[in-house]
């Protein structure tokens, strides 16, 4: 298996144990099928001391806000790729214009090059000379 294969699916498992966890905690312990000492002693230590005048509609709200929850850390988490993804296609495109730019910055002095030989040639003088004569007579 793959790195990435190996990352999405501890990522997955740890995604299921978060949420088993967090409807543990919303629903209540044993809404699982599961429970141990802990948390019922937990739950029923909270229950004493907090009075809830009406369980299931705070549960409800529990629910709903823990849905909202993970649809805004599931956003979060598309936008945080989408980012990244859009980052990597940057860099990727500045490496091949540094590339094209370095080209064209070495096509540019070949061709001042080529132009500096061809002025300083003797045959560019003499038609430089020719044509100012030219220009002088006025022909």
């Amino acid at each position: 298996m793959s790195d990435t294969a190996k990352e999405d699916a501890m990522t997955s498992a740890a995604r299921g144990a978060d949420v088993a966890s967090l409807h543990d905690h919303v629903a209540g312990p044993g809404a699982s099928g599961q429970s141990n000492g802990l948390e019922a002693t937990r739950t029923s230590n909270a229950q004493e001391t907090l009075p809830r005048p009406d369980t299931g509609l705070s549960q409800d709200l529990d629910r709903v806000s823990l849905v909202q929850a993970l649809i805004d850390a599931e956003a979060a988490t598309a936008r945080v790729i989408d980012l990244t993804e859009r980052l990597v296609d940057a860099r990727r495109q500045m490496g091949e214009l540094r590339g094209e730019l370095e080209q064209l910055r070495i096509e540019y002095e070949q061709y001042r090059a080529g132009q500096e030989r061809l002025r300083s040639s003797k045959a560019f003088r003499l038609a430089e000379r020719l044509w100012t004569i030219r220009n002088a007579l006025g022909i």
